[in-house]
């Protein structure tokens, strides 16, 4: 079920004729949910679930939005990415609120609205390719990020109208013709991406709760390189390494060490 306290309701049934006390329904609690629920209630600190009470209370209010509104296709159809949003926190936000959905459409019709809102720098490597499900066009998709934040492909900016204005403007009319179409990097299998798995979350959440748990330590600061890298950026900041020129969120090592 989609509502919390219907979820609640149909497991305290369940449990109350085998004799179960509140204190094992909340230990047992876990074994109720499944896929994304489950990996947020473990990923919770055990002090706020120490009670069935506190069970109840975690589980209400953090699936509330599921009783609040009403998620419809057309929101889907309209629900972009944004201009500063990386690729994985659209994917993330958008899986989100596709669950609140009592009728989903199906996986490949998610997949196709995913990829027609996408970024222009994103939507023109993927939309003519075939995903067989999330997991491949995430894959896909993370291989453009990394190859934007790298510089190994260009990226585009938008002035106030929305229209994209190619970052390669002060190059010539020719030699921006000639450069090779990056789309081509996809047919190649020899040395396939590296698949993340799915956080639910940012990664800078993974990476503070982590932090708070001593399960990974921050970087020791380096001086930044000289010349600075393609795609460094001055306004963003990175916890784990604990330097300027990209944020936790877009840290491509980060992801690695989550992903170990």
């Amino acid at each position: 079920t989609n509502c919390p306290k219907a979820h609640l309701k149909m497991y305290t049934r369940a449990m109350q004729p085998r004799g179960a006390d509140d204190e094992l329904m909340a230990q047992l609690f876990q074994e109720s949910l499944t896929g994304s629920a489950l990996r947020w209630f473990l990923s919770m600190d055990e002090a706020h679930v120490k009670t069935w009470e506190d069970v109840c209370n975690q589980f209400t209010d953090h699936y509330k939005y599921n009783n609040e509104v009403d998620v419809t296709r057309r929101d889907l159809e309209t629900t972009k990415q944004g201009i500063h949003e990386s690729f994985s926190s659209y994917i993330t936000r958008w899986r989100q609120k596709a669950s609140r959905m009592t009728t989903r459409p199906t996986e490949e019709e998610q997949i196709q609205m995913v990829v027609k809102n996408l970024l222009p720098a994103y939507h023109k490597h993927l939309f003519a390719h075939y995903f067989p499900s999330f997991k491949a066009l995430i894959g896909a998709g993370t291989q453009v990020e990394d190859a934007l934040y790298n510089g190994s492909l260009k990226t585009e900016e938008y002035n106030k109208n929305r229209r994209p204005v190619s970052t390669t403007y002060n190059k010539p009319t020719a030699e921006i013709n000639n450069i090779p179409q990056p789309i081509h990097t996809f047919a190649l299998k020899a040395d396939p991406p590296r698949q993340f798995a799915e956080l639910y979350m940012p990664p800078e959440k993974v990476f503070e709760k982590l932090k708070a748990r001593n399960l990974i330590t921050p970087l020791e600061p380096k001086p930044l390189p000289n010349p600075l890298p393609r795609g460094f950026n001055e306004n963003e900041y990175c916890k784990y390494h604990q330097i300027k020129g990209h944020s936790t969120n877009r840290c491509i090592r980060l992801r690695h060490i989550i992903q170990d």
